[in-house]
């Protein structure tokens, strides 16, 4: 049976109900819930789900969930709870998964309280160790499970090892039962999931983030190649009838907002912008235009794995012009990378790259922002690293232009380890890019004619300064040599390209620093 057990994350300034069906926010009881501010009563999201999709010995396969489960289709679920046997992908208990139908919530609050002398609360004395829930010991290691029913000694010192002041931890697999959504043979993945909330009161952008960490488990004898790692979202900011959609190719960012400076229904005046953060990496970001008869919802693992790669589900590239289905332009894969705050294209505030404004009518939307590829050899594990992340500004744009800065914020919190301070990543995840050693501009930003771009070194060295498309293809090199230590300024020539975002980046000793530009005609 499709999972039932719930958990609630509501320390700081956002009060989520999460679930171990593979959806997120919307479940069993039939309404929404993921409120920030924290009670206000207003729903920012109507619910998100997690798609894996990877191939097997040339085999496509996809599991995931789409909705929430008020509706009772157990087939928006290919997930179920528990963990596999290791080598054989096979379940602990083929006919009874309720053992492991459960989800452990902790706060750093419940820990202070054991420790001051009182009782442990349930889900801390009984922290599942043995399923990989995230544990220390004395000395401030991970502790390293001996059996599956092992759960946390706190007599002894150990602890668990916390996704911010509270975390859910759950776990579950794709092999329960049969995959009734995309129809296909499962991968024989276990996914142990933690879900973490913040509370800072000097950090705004903290209180308001939850982050999530999908930590995929091979428990195969094949190889999986490809694995691609999607958070499929379905808006509702508010009034979900008057929102756009954005991306930002750079931050790896996909995030919604208001089309207008009012949300009658809900945030009212200056309403929020809300965006999935994909922390560890993205590559790829489409939407689904409600009700235009294409890039509708997948109905089957190909139409899936398209979306993933940022195709729409009849397999035809998304283009950068008006709804990016077969209006021309370039080809691309971020939906919507130029900042709306700005008004320039191609945004839904701007969709045709001809004078004056042209916007798309808003309308509700579901979004996609997939993870950068993988392979996973049998019992590898890789993990994908999601915050989702709320800012408001005094305007709908300005509310934009402050999640990027959060973004910005929670990458760079992520990348100094403040985030998961403790974990080890997975051999198989991917590295964390060292930190910049200098320090980047680009202005005027949007440009017409130009721009100069800025930076600083610490020491002499060979730089290397490029502009890029929003795929990453190299379009212009406007620097390649050796520098000095100081500030330097290289000018940008972008006569002759096309409107729209570009990235420029600038390379020196190993390290990498990258800004968007926007050029506009």
């Amino acid at each position: 049976m499709p999972g039932r057990a719930a958990g609630t994350l509501d320390v700081g300034g956002v009060e989520a109900d999460v679930f171990n069906t593979g959806a997120l926010f919307y479940g069993s009881t039939g309404t929404e819930r993921y409120e920030v501010p924290k009670g206000e009563g207003v729903a920012a999201l109507f619910s998100a789900s997690v798609w894996i999709g990877g191939t097997v010995d040339g085999d496509l396969r996809v599991s995931g969930a789409t909705y929430g489960q008020g509706g009772g289709r157990s087939d928006y679920f290919e997930f179920w709870p528990g963990p596999l046997d290791e080598g054989s992908a096979d379940l602990p208990d083929a006919s009874d998964c309720s053992a492991y139908d459960r989800i452990w919530v902790v706060s750093a609050q419940q820990v202070a309280d054991y420790e001051r002398g009182g009782t442990a609360a349930q889900d801390l004395a009984d922290w599942p160790v043995g399923l990989g829930a995230p544990t220390l010991d004395t000395q401030g290691q991970p502790v390293q499970p001996t059996r599956r029913d092992q759960r946390i000694d706190l007599a002894a010192g150990e602890r668990p090892d916390l996704l911010g002041q509270q975390t859910a931890f759950w776990v579950m697999n794709d092999v329960g039962n049969e995959h009734r959504s995309f129809g296909t043979d499962a991968l024989g993945i276990e996914v142990r999931v933690q879900a973490g909330a913040f509370l800072d009161p000097q950090s705004p952008t903290l209180t308001h983030a939850t982050a999530y960490r999908y930590e995929i488990v091979n428990r195969s004898s094949e190889r999986i190649d490809d694995l691609r790692v999607a958070i499929f979202a379905s808006g509702s900011l508010g009034n979900a009838a008057d929102d756009y959609v954005g991306t930002d190719p750079v931050r790896g960012l996909a995030f919604t907002y208001n089309s207008d400076n009012v949300d009658e229904a809900a945030y009212g005046v200056a309403p929020p912008a809300l965006g999935f953060d994909l922390l560890s990496g993205a590559s790829t970001s489409v939407y689904y235009p409600n009700g235009a008869g294409y890039g509708s919802t997948p109905g089957n693992a190909v139409q899936a794995d398209r979306n993933m790669r940022g195709l729409w589900d009849d397999g035809t590239t998304m283009k950068n012009v008006g709804r990016g289905y077969n209006e021309g332009g370039s080809v691309t894969v971020w939906a919507y990378p130029a900042p709306p705050e700005t008004g320039t294209y191609w945004s839904e505030v701007d969709a045709y790259p001809t004078a004056g404004r042209q916007p798309i009518l808003p309308t509700v939307k579901e979004a996609l922002i997939t993870s950068t590829p993988a392979t996973v050899e049998p019992g590898e594990a890789h993990a994908v690293d999601v915050a989702l992340l709320y800012a408001r500004g005094n305007d709908n744009y300005r509310s934009v232009t402050r999640l990027r800065e959060a973004s910005t914020f929670f990458q760079g919190q992520y990348d100094a380890g403040r985030i998961f301070p403790s974990r080890v990543r997975p051999v198989a995840s991917m590295p964390t890019p060292p930190a910049s050693a200098f320090k980047l501009a680009v202005t005027p930003n949007p440009s017409v004619d130009g721009a100069v771009v800025s930076f600083a070194l610490a020491a002499p060295a060979d730089v290397r300064v490029t502009l890029a498309d929003v795929l990453g293809r190299t379009v212009r090199v406007l620097a390649d040599g050796p520098r000095g230590s100081g500030e330097h300024r290289v000018e940008a020539d972008v006569a002759g390209l096309a409107a729209g975002v570009y990235v420029v980046v600038v390379e020196a000793e190993g390290r990498r620093a990258s800004q968007m530009l926007t050029i506009a005609r």
